[in-house]
């Protein structure tokens, strides 16, 4: 030490006050005389800053703790006097700093920093263990822990010392047990109180943290009317084992943070600033406040767990919890359990919840019956996804440690972690391994009315759902969100959106979410309020892949943030918006999700021209597109002259064009791999300019079409020439006839459909059997028969509807004023005409309602359908009539469906009808 003793008296002094204990002091004094010497010159200002390192920042506070202990120890049964020394008190010479009280205050000091540290990893920066908190803030946490502990020691104190004659009572003759309020909360400022209520929840919440550690049940008793000593706690932070006493407590509801809210009132303090968030009294700043979980993607800031802080998990997942988290009906197997109980609560330490989840992570991913989800220990994860992580890989990893503990090899039960005979059968349990997939029967099976009822109940409704039957048990309630359909009201939406967001993971379960007119048709003075839950909905549905809604001019005019959060959506497939305007065309042509496949845009009005390439080379960015359908755009896209275009979207198939005009060359040069073409126009868009059409126009058209639905009236501005399996043409009336017989002669259609009239100018049916010689299938609609008198209804309809060589189906649906007064009679007589004036039709369909209501362009409906009835033609050997053979409805409906579907090029097509019927 010689040269240590050549160093200069200030600088051992310097050296003396930087030590941070006592232990380090009498150690450095003892090593080297001129220390020695250096103490004893300042051994007042020495021992001074180092105990106030020792105690922390809030020496004054400590100082006044270990003065009031003093007093219980000398006095235990004497009432505890009125006030406190004043602060003067403890600065000046008057206070004596001894050995034991210089070693009590450090012992206390580093309690303080155990459970600052542990503060600062829960709520200031979850990535480091030593305390990040400042100056300012180190200040707050150690002056409110302090006088939280001298609270906390007046409470002990009051309950275990015998009753006396100097005992208060109130005007009601009631004990006092308020001194708490005079002797340490006397005189606290707002922000000290504050400070002291934050302490008080902070400190419980850990002791239940803390006894959870060590229990197997999810809620350990701990009761919640008893105070913390923060040393015992410190201690078992440390040492992770329970050392609390709960018999050092009082009889009375969290007194001290009661005494504080009672100060804080008296102040005149609002209650909403009483009950403000915790813990922001102490804390300025949070270190990772807006971050992710690297799974689930959901903001949980300092409530993710990784490396640094993953030992917390030992008190969030106990054995129970576990143990619940076993696949199918293992978490009601008592045998199992106990088993995997005995095996986390051993003789030596329990193996708590973070050693399993790191032995998880760790776990080989490529081996036999591992998960193709990735794990890392760089990651950080919510709660939510660690539950999810033991879901997957918890009963593999328990199987594997008994197989290394010695567990004898046993056979695999059938039915495996699905086996209902483990749950009430021991013996069984015991015999076979049942930590194994099931080979026979299936997963408990959810009934769609399960799911879709749970979606949109509240959340105590759907836990009451849960447990209904072992099915809606069996499966996390989370699954239902994947599919819903709201399609009743707004209240409907409003309570989903509170369902759904009522926990943080519960939104990353939603898929496809469909809003119908029902919901947004007659919204009001709700307006702001609906679109305010959409919103929510789609800013916390970050994994949202299908999404359709009305009235979206509106909402999105309401809440902007719709808008906004359609665009950032990165897992969107499909999107359809109707009755919108300007910002939904601006919304549907700015995604950033690279996965669009399917588009349908539904304007409310005519809004601002649009460039033809500013709309439609924006959509040509979706490379997966697949399906576009544009309805009301009108002459809002302006149309390039000469039409021509360099924009290809080749992924496209289907095509679907209302009330928006766009010439047929441009589409086919656009769209050149469409297989789906709908285009209506003319009906609601009459005044549509009508270019003249170029002879080589016609012929341009899609080699790959196989369906096309064009209406009648728009066959002279869209002259499909290709060759289809399905030619759809709307409504057909006489003055388009013409155009109807150039378009099934240049499509020669396997299928057509059509509601048509039977007017004298309807040529159509005249022309069609010389044409359509490839025609296999036909679905009509017969309409306006009221200018017919009864009884004629049959011969309108063979006079049209003959001489089909190649027909082999036929469904007709007569929407006619006047019904038959024998309808049965009247259908079969038509059946058997059909019959025989069509010699390869094999199967019929007929069907009579009441069109008085009906419009012309309303689609067949399920009633129609339903109350059809159907026939199988029987032939003899020259293939003339010779009888019908009643079918079922819902056979003759197979017929129809499979007739729609049908692959006419395949040479066994026909062969398989017999077996539909």
């Amino acid at each position: 030490m010689t040269g240590m003793s050549k160093l200069p008296q200030d600088v051992v002094h310097e050296i003396l006050v930087a030590l941070s204990d006592f232990s380090t002091l009498a150690a450095a004094i003892r090593t080297c005389k001129s220390f020695y010497d250096a103490f004893q010159v300042h051994s007042k200002l020495v021992t001074h800053a180092v105990l106030r390192k020792a105690s922390g920042p809030a020496l004054l506070h400590a100082k006044r703790l270990d003065h009031f202990i003093c007093i219980v120890v000398e006095s235990p049964n004497m009432a505890l006097p009125r006030n406190l020394p004043a602060d003067e008190f403890f600065e000046s010479d008057a206070w004596k700093l001894t050995r034991d009280v210089a070693m009590r205050m450090e012992s206390r000091g580093g309690d303080v920093q155990i459970l600052e540290d542990t503060f600062s990893l829960r709520h200031k920066d979850r990535t480091s263990l030593i305390s990040k908190l400042d100056v300012i803030e180190r200040l707050r946490f150690h002056r409110a822990v302090y006088r939280y502990w001298i609270c906390h020691e007046i409470l002990k104190h009051d309950m275990l010392r015998e009753p006396g004659e100097d005992d208060e009572e109130d005007e009601d003759g009631n004990d006092v047990d308020g001194n708490v309020d005079p002797v340490v909360l006397g005189g606290s400022t707002s922000d000290e109180l504050f400070e002291l209520i934050e302490i008080c929840t902070f400190l419980k919440a850990m002791e239940v943290w803390q006894c959870r550690t060590t229990s197997t049940s999810p809620a350990p008793y701990v009761p919640f009317w008893t105070s913390v000593d923060p040393g015992q706690l410190a201690q078992s932070l440390e040492t992770r084992q329970t050392c609390t006493d709960y018999d050092n407590g009082v009889g009375y509801h969290d007194v001290i943070s009661l005494a504080a809210r009672k100060l804080l009132h008296a102040l005149a303090i609002p209650n909403d600033r009483i009950a403000q968030a915790y813990p922001k009294t102490i804390l300025d700043a949070v270190c990772g406040a807006d971050s992710r979980c690297s799974r689930c993607q959901v903001v949980h800031g300092n409530e993710l767990y990784g490396q640094t802080n993953m030992h917390l998990l030992a008190g969030m997942l106990v054995a129970a919890d576990e143990g619940s988290l076993l696949p199918g009906l293992l978490p009601r197997n008592r045998y199992e359990l106990q088993l995997l109980y005995n095996h986390l609560l051993q003789n030596g330490p329990p193996i708590s919840s973070d050693v399993v989840v790191g032995e998880m992570i760790a776990m080989d991913t490529d081996g036999a019956g591992a998960d193709e989800e990735t794990w890392s220990f760089d990651d950080w994860y919510c709660l939510d996804c660690i539950r999810e992580l033991y879901r997957q890989r918890f009963m593999r990893w328990w199987r594997e440690k008994k197989q290394k503990n010695g567990a004898p090899t046993q056979d695999d039960c059938w039915y495996g972690y699905n086996c209902r005979t483990m749950t009430h059968k021991t013996s069984h349990a015991a015999k076979l391994n049942h930590l194994c997939k099931p080979t026979r029967g299936d997963a408990p099976n959810i009934a769609p009315a399960h799911v879709a009822a749970a979606a949109s109940l509240s959340y105590r409704d759907a836990l009451s759902l849960s447990h209904t039957c072992k099915a809606a048990r069996a499966l996390p309630l989370e699954p239902a969100l994947h599919t819903i359909v709201l399609d009743r009201s707004t209240k409907q939406l409003i309570t989903f959106k509170d369902f759904l967001l009522a926990m943080p993971s519960r939104p990353l379960f939603l898929r496809s979410l469909v809003i119908t007119k029902n919901v947004t048709w007659d919204m009001d003075d709700l307006l702001d309020k609906v679109a305010s839950a959409v919103a929510d909905i789609l800013e916390r549905a970050l994994k949202l892949e299908q999404f359709n809604c009305g009235s979206i001019r509106e909402l999105s005019n309401a809440d902007p943030r719709i808008g906004t959060s359609l665009v950032s959506l990165q897992k969107l497939t499909h999107l359809t918006l109707l009755d919108g305007g300007l910002e939904t065309s601006i919304t549907a042509t700015t995604l950033k999700s690279p996965r669009i496949e399917q588009l349908t845009i539904d304007m409310l009005s005519r809004g601002n021209r649009l460039t033809f390439v500013s709309f439609y080379g924006k959509i040509a960015r979706y490379s997966r597109l697949q399906s576009l359908s544009i309805s009301k755009m009108y002459d809002t896209i302006t149309i390039p002259v000469p039409p021509q275009t360099d924009i290809v979207i080749p992924s496209l198939r289907t095509l679907a064009l209302h009330s928006t005009y766009i010439p047929l060359s441009l589409a086919s040069t656009m769209f050149p791999n469409v297989t789906n073409i709908t285009f209506t126009n003319a009906r609601h868009f009459p005044s549509v300019h009508r270019p003249e059409l170029d002879p080589a126009e016609v012929a341009t058209c899609w080699p790959t079409l196989q369906e096309a639905h064009i209406d009648a009236r728009d066959l002279a501005l869209w002259p499909i020439a290709s060759r289809v399996r399905w030619l759809d043409l709307d409504v057909l009336r006489g003055g388009d006839s013409h155009q109807a017989i150039h378009a099934v002669n240049r499509t020669d259609p396997r299928v057509l459909s059509c509601a048509y009239t039977t007017e004298a100018a309807n040529l159509f049916w005249k022309r069609l059997p010389l044409i359509a010689l490839s025609l296999r299938f036909l679905d009509l609609k017969l309409l306006e028969l009221s200018s017919y008198p009864r009884g004629c209804i049959q011969e309108r309809v063979l006079k049209h509807l003959s001489r089909f060589h190649a027909l082999t189906a036929l469904f007709l649906c007569v929407r006619a004023f006047h019904q038959p007064n024998d309808l049965d009679a009247e259908i079969i007589s038509i059946a058997k005409g059909l019959g025989r004036r069509n010699a390869k039709l094999q199967f019929v369909g007929v069907s009579f309602t009441d069109g008085r209501t009906m419009r012309e362009d309303h689609p067949v409906w399920e009633e129609e359908l339903q109350s059809s009835r159907w026939f199988f033609v029987r032939r003899s050997d020259e293939c003339d009539l010779a009888s019908l053979q009643d079918l079922p409805t819902n056979m003759g409906l197979s017929v129809r469906n499979y007739m729609y579907k049908a692959d006419y090029d395949a040479p066994d097509w026909a062969k398989r009808l017999p077996t539909i019927a």
